[in-house]
């Protein structure tokens, strides 16, 4: 049986003995700790970035008590959803037609920081604590451009958190820290491309008429102007007249259901082409800034293209379309000159089947 001073001895042995932490519950181990600040801040608050580029930054902590560093998780998430609403099939019993909601949601990256092998076991004291990280967002996988619409949307984040397991429900998160990248299409930018089409025109005397348009590249980035180069050849009594216009198909796809639309801008006209005149003409079509870069993936899927019409009057007009894409200014610095720029098996039309 203990002493009285013995007893006082082992009670203060028995207070003094630090807490082991390896041997807590993650509810224990938190249970020690206040949290006070955890928040992601990105070298020189750029949000901006390209497929190819590393993303820069640090995780700040602020905590009173005494964690593994292990626990403090930082994902790079890209994420892809889409929704729309159709009017359903005819109810016979209420006379009305029903609303049918389609949506789908896609993981296109998650990428988890790796703590360095050495910083594994390390324990985090009370204080300020800065944890510097790096992702590279990779290129050529198929990763989509950001993008933000009324039937779906393309989102890039970062975000913290702090938990024993990756699979398990965080106990702290951060908010989503959102940034922007563009994921290029680098391939057939600087491909020449052009079609071109004919009709007969008239009933007792018919003629030919022939339009001919090309592109010197295939790429252009939002803000630039398309050059287009036009031949007309006019064997018909009639005088006829160019127009073009740039179109983009936006296409949201789910499992069983396609919703497509499609957009258009401003039409250029070109000059009046009477018979035996000679029918070259350029025109400069604008494409936005706010213009979405070409996305691919099987979610969502933009294609552009300039629809050229050749009116004629008292007859159908012509139509003939030159599939473009919509990269970025820096894509095409780039890949000037590439063999891959030129030519590649890819069919960069993107023809979609429904």
């Amino acid at each position: 049986m203990l002493s009285a001073e013995e007893h006082r001895d082992s009670v203060e042995d028995q207070e003094e003995k630090p807490i082991d932490f390896k041997f807590l519950s993650r509810q224990e181990t938190m249970s020690q700790v206040k949290l006070q600040t955890l928040e992601i801040i990105l070298h020189d608050n750029q949000i901006n970035y390209e497929t190819g580029d590393t993303v820069i930054g640090k995780c700040v902590i602020a905590i009173e008590g005494r964690i593994r560093r292990s626990m403090i998780n930082i994902l790079f998430t890209c994420v892809g959803t889409i929704k729309w609403y159709q009017q359903g099939p005819h109810s016979r019993y209420h006379n009305s037609h029903t609303v049918q909601e389609f949506s789908d949601k896609r993981v296109f990256m998650e990428l988890l920081y790796k703590h360095p092998d050495e910083c594994e076991n390390e324990f985090l004291e009370s204080g300020v604590h800065s944890i510097d990280f790096e992702f590279e967002l990779p290129r050529g996988v198929g990763l989509p451009s950001t993008f933000q619409g009324l039937h779906g949307s393309i989102c890039y984040f970062l975000e913290a958190s702090i938990s024993e397991d990756v699979k398990l429900p965080p106990l702290f998160r951060t908010e989503p820290l959102v940034v922007c990248v563009a994921a290029p299409i680098r391939t057939n930018l600087w491909l020449p491309v052009g079609t071109d089409a004919e009709k007969e025109v008239g009933y007792i005397n018919p003629a030919l008429v022939h339009l001919y348009a090309s592109l010197a590249k295939k790429g252009f980035y939002p803000g630039e102007k398309i050059r287009l180069d036009l031949v007309t050849v006019n064997d018909s009594s009639s005088t006829v007249t160019p127009r073009a216009t740039l179109y983009c198909t936006k296409v949201f796809m789910t499992k069983n259901r396609h919703h497509s639309i499609e957009q258009h801008f401003e039409a250029v006209k070109g000059k009046d082409v009477a018979r035996g005149q000679p029918g070259l003409d350029q025109l400069f079509l604008e494409i936005p800034e706010s213009c979405p870069l070409t996305i691919k993936n099987e979610l969502i899927v933009f294609k552009y293209f300039i629809h050229i019409t050749l009116d004629i009057p008292m007859e159908l007009d012509l139509h003939i379309n030159i599939p473009i894409i919509i990269t970025t200014k820096r894509a095409l610095e780039e890949t000037r000159g590439s063999p891959k720029s030129r030519h590649t098996s890819l069919d960069a039309s993107f023809e979609i089947n429904d």
